[in-house]
């Protein structure tokens, strides 16, 4: 199927608003000009404003907000998207590590426009040789191969305000409150984890209580002064596989080793003058990018009523889950996973999803390193499958006169099968629509795996349309909601315009955004 080129209202519109912004641009140009000159006297605010601009750092968004205040560091201190992705991870798995542990794994899509490059790192979390249910840790390595490979800072450096955190102790988000309410006393099966779970009154960690976590400070350390390969040799290798052994799972030096994260084309997608890039198989991208591409396809759906929209969506949505024969089986909008995005000055950005399978894993921790360890699941099944980072670039249209490799869009989704079918729809809004991210965000979501799952859809969801669903055998999606969807968005491109970015975190969540907003 192919998007109509020549009807699409991106295409149409695209002279239009150009020149438009480019007046606009001009306009504001000549004003700054006039308040310079007023401010030679003595007044430095317009100078101020132009250095403001010209210092854009770059931004972060992540469903746990003290991780992207470290991220925001990072950018500050002249770190790059790849550097700022990676301290946000592991200080992910410090303060959210029902969904990020260093026991779990998952996948990134990284853009360099420097090197116009853009390449998926997948890192998946999987069984040892021996089997079990629990996976062998995979993020640490795979944060190790995307700072190896796109880094500019010191590892080191990355790493050390993690450590800090778990060392010290940060008081507990809402976000993690959240994620361990919803498991409640499951996580209380191995002793190693009620540091994590339960205060000193007996009760489970409230909002705004500290919690240190000694053991993962000292293997945060370990990786520090050396390497995220560590984990696969060393000593450091030794202890996790002595750990696990106390939590009854028999990895060997083998397991490590082959759990290598590895280096991939991404999936793309060429519409207009973009190009839509995310990760192949065993992730779910070919989901997003062919529910957009059915949406996108004509003016159908465009043109349809609002009340009618939630049915033809739900209807796209059941034939691309359909033909695709992905499971969708499981609990919806659950922290087994999560998701981030980073950009940075030059424009170039780092979208990472991570999971434990499950919330918090196999709900035990390895003897002694203070990782939680991750769920095993069979290949091809569970949430693994639905994780989806997704970047958005321009290439070179010469009838468009824009200048290529400029990074439009950076977003990240998780939560089940939803998360897919949730993400195409906010792409859609974004670029078919040209609909404001935060708007887009907030939208009711509406989703229908195979034909014989049932519609689901969110309460937000207006009378008329949730009738029309329930007569089909819809029914409410719960409130977790549909997917949780972290997004960073330039109408007029990074770094062409830095001040058209918006970044945003799902407001289904507890998340945070640094950027312009």
């Amino acid at each position: 199927m192919r998007v109509d080129k020549r009807r699409t209202p991106r295409s149409s519109r695209l002279h239009r608003r150009d020149e438009t912004r480019r007046r606009q641009r001009i306009a504001g140009a000549l004003a700054l000009l006039v308040l310079l000159v007023a401010a030679c006297g003595g007044g430095q605010t317009a100078r101020q404003e132009l250095v403001a601009v010209e210092q854009f750092p770059g931004g972060a968004v992540a469903d746990e907000p003290r991780a992207v205040l470290v991220a925001q560091d990072i950018l500050a201190e002249g770190g790059n998207a790849a550097d700022a992705a990676v301290g946000l991870y592991f200080a992910l798995a410090v303060t959210y590590p029902g969904a990020a542990g260093l026991g779990g794994g998952g996948a990134c899509v990284v853009f360099d426009r420097g090197k116009k490059l853009t390449e998926s790192l997948v890192f998946f979390p999987r069984a040892p040789a021996s089997g079990g249910d629990i996976a062998v840790p995979a993020n640490a390595r795979g944060m190790a191969a995307l700072h190896a490979r796109y880094g500019r800072l010191h590892w080191g450096k990355v790493l050390a305000p993690a450590e800090k955190l778990a060392r010290f102790g940060v008081p507990l988000s809402r976000a993690y409150v959240k994620s361990l309410e919803a498991v409640g006393s499951g996580v209380l099966s191995d002793r190693r984890l009620w540091r994590l779970a339960v205060g000193a009154d007996g009760r489970l960690r409230r909002e705004g209580e500290t919690v240190r976590q000694p053991e993962l400070a000292d293997t945060l350390a370990a990786l520090r002064l050396r390497s995220g390969g560590t984990l696969a040799t060393g000593a450091l290798a030794q202890s996790l596989v002595a750990g696990m052994r106390t939590a009854g799972v028999s990895l060997t030096p083998d397991d490590m080793r082959r759990t290598a994260p590895t280096w991939r084309q991404t999936l793309r997608f060429d519409a207009w003058d973009l190009t839509l890039h995310t990760v192949p198989k065993p992730a779910s991208g070919e989901l997003v990018i062919d529910l957009w591409r059915r949406l996108a396809n004509g003016d159908r759906y465009r043109k349809a009523p609002p009340s009618e929209r939630p049915a033809m969506f739900a209807e796209a949505a059941s034939r691309v889950y359909g033909v695709a024969g992905v499971p969708t089986k499981g609990p919806v909008g659950d922290d087994s996973s999560t998701g981030f995005v980073v950009v940075d000055r030059t424009g170039s950005a780092v979208a990472c999803t991570v999971t434990m399978n499950r919330p918090f894993g196999a709900r035990r921790m390895a003897g002694g390193t203070g990782i939680l360890l991750a769920a095993a699941l069979p290949s091809g099944t569970g949430e693994r499958a639905f994780l989806t980072p997704l970047l958005v670039v321009n290439r070179p249209v010469v009838a468009l006169r824009k200048e290529p490799n400029q990074l439009f869009l950076a977003a990240t989704a998780t939560g089940g099968a939803p998360a897919p079918a949730s993400l195409a729809g906010v792409v859609y809004s974004l670029l078919t629509e040209d609909r404001p991210l935060g708007e887009a965000l907030a939208a009711p979501r509406v989703f229908a795996g195979p034909p014989s799952a049932p519609i689901l859809y969110e309460a937000t969801l207006g009378r008329e349309s949730a009738a029309v669903l329930e007569r089909r055998g819809g029914r409410p999606a719960g409130p977790r909601g549909l997917g949780r969807i972290n997004a960073v968005y330039c109408a007029d491109g990074l770094p062409n315009d830095p001040q058209s970015c918006r970044f945003g975190s799902d407001p289904r969540g507890y998340g945070m955004s640094v950027g312009n907003d």
